[in-house]
């Protein structure tokens, strides 16, 4: 119960934003074309790739702070936004905006490397404070896969959207969740 109330106040405080972009690329990925998927990035109706996308990313956070020991619920909860907004720099810092024109254009051309490093040097600080050894490994694992995400969102849109920024915040902050659900179960067992 505590880990789907934390989850739920996560989604308040952010608005459901992110979740919205996690729908929206996951519905868009039944596109037949680069002009279709961004189309059904734009509408407002969510399909059946959009809503399973959500029930998973929502289910997973839970089942991992349900698999924490309590002591570490809290600095979770505070590792993994972190996470979660860095990944969404990372993704914007260096890339191209898919549309013509659209919300997260100035958010892309306003990111600058300097702006990246700031970013990365204060989440590594704050991941590893927090989380010691496994905010390490949280950060490198969504590192990688936030890298090869945009990469593959570039070759099939053109670039990237404020809907597939908003995935990767909410997919950096199921690995962040899974990464310490699985190092604190693995050091609990050893």
């Amino acid at each position: 119960l505590v880990a789907a109330l934390a989850v739920v106040l996560l989604a308040w405080l952010s608005g459901g934003l992110h979740l919205d972009g996690v729908a929206d690329t996951a519905d868009a990925c039944g596109a037949r074309s680069r002009e279709d998927a961004l189309r059904i990035m734009k509408g407002s109706t969510i399909g059946t790739y959009g809503s399973l996308a959500l029930f998973s990313v929502l289910g997973l956070k839970i089942a991992a702070l349900a698999a924490l020991p309590p002591r570490a619920l809290a600095p979770v909860l505070l590792a993994m936004p972190v996470l979660g907004r860095w990944a969404q720099v990372h993704a914007t810092v260096g890339r191209t905006y898919a549309r013509e024109q659209g919300t997260a254009k100035a958010f892309i051309a306003g990111a600058t490397r300097t702006a990246w490093w700031v970013a990365t040097v204060a989440t590594l600080v704050i991941a590893v404070a927090v989380m010691g050894p496994a905010g390490l490994a949280a950060v490198a694992v969504v590192w990688v896969t936030v890298t090869v995400y945009v990469r593959w969102v570039t070759a099939w849109l053109g670039g990237v959207t404020g809907d597939t920024i908003g995935a990767a915040g909410e997919g950096a902050e199921v690995l962040a969740a899974l990464t310490w659900a699985a190092f604190f179960h693995v050091r609990g067992s050893a």
